[in-house]
């Protein structure tokens, strides 16, 4: 894996750090601040795929993808399709996506509440 890709994968497993600890902490307000930085950085990747693929330029791989959305950044991810209009035909996006959305609330929740 080239050096520049690293923070791909770094990033997720840091917040699902970070999100681990402020739960242990029974730190809700920052797990819940943790969860929306992480959500628009998934946004914004998203986002730089699409720019990205439009200049015919490096691309990230899908699969990694739903490792950000596993990871907590479902919500993100979904919007980013939804804004960017990209990866919207793809059926593992199309279904996968919007499931994982829903065990993310539902983790959400069980997390904060």
């Amino acid at each position: 894996m080239k050096k520049n890709r690293l923070w791909i994968w770094g990033i997720p497993l840091i917040f699902m750090v970070l999100m681990l600890i402020t739960y242990q902490l029974q730190q809700q307000k920052w797990l819940m601040i943790l969860i929306i930085i992480f959500n628009l950085l998934s946004y914004f990747v998203f986002g730089y795929d699409k720019h990205k693929a439009r200049r015919g330029k490096w691309r990230i791989p899908e699969q990694l993808f739903f490792v950000w959305a596993f990871f907590g950044g479902a919500i993100g991810i979904f919007a980013g399709m939804r804004t960017f209009h990209h990866k919207t035909l793809h059926p593992s996006f199309k279904y996968g996506i919007p499931i994982l959305v829903l065990v993310n609330i539902l983790l959400y929740r069980w997390f904060i509440y």
